[in-house]
């Protein structure tokens, strides 16, 4: 009895030392999130495919539109229906944000402490503070925001073919199905 108490005790006294080790660690993968401006930067890809996710919900609401006017089936869609949709997405629009900050200051953090040691991150942190780490973090969003166009320009037009057959394709199951 009297030795496993002992290994408890030592175990939660290297255990508090980890931790007390870690600590600094810890900050500075914090501070090399702030030299990041990783919130920003993430919040910002965010909103960004928000606003791309919100086009393509007002193309399938038109396509649900379309579907409705159509003489052998009746589906309803009223302003009641897109409110609630719309007051929806603005809470999980809301809890994403909320959860995303958690990840970048709470996960995030745990997982470069894991992937990275001290010496790595302190390294990070000095190139962050170069005039290249500073232009690779100013040009991120421009960069990101150039991705995404051209994604959409690019490669958008192939998947959004595919759900109009697929909605055309639901639109005469269901015509054929109420018939």
């Amino acid at each position: 009895m009297k030795s496993i108490l002992f290994a408890a005790i030592c175990l939660l006294g290297v255990s508090f030392h980890v931790q007390a080790q870690s600590a600094p660690k810890r900050d500075r993968i914090k501070y090399l999130f702030v030299l990041m401006k990783q919130d920003s930067l993430v919040l910002k890809q965010m909103d960004a495919t928000i606003n791309m996710a919100r086009s393509v919900t007002k193309m399938g609401t038109g396509m649900a539109k379309q579907m409705v006017a159509a003489d052998s089936v009746r589906i309803p869609v009223d302003s009641a229906m897109l409110k609630r949709h719309d007051v929806f997405m603005q809470k999980m629009i809301k809890v994403a944000k909320e959860n995303t900050l958690k990840l970048i200051n709470e996960d995030m953090v745990d997982i470069y402490d894991q992937y990275f040691t001290v010496q790595e991150i302190e390294a990070f942190c000095a190139f962050y503070q170069t005039p290249a780490g500073r232009k690779l973090i100013d040009t991120t969003p421009a960069i990101s925001k150039d991705i995404m166009m051209r994604s959409m320009t690019k490669y958008q037009p192939e998947i959004m073919k595919l759900f109009k057959e697929y909605m055309d394709e639901s639109k005469r199951e269901i015509e054929q199905k109420y018939k």
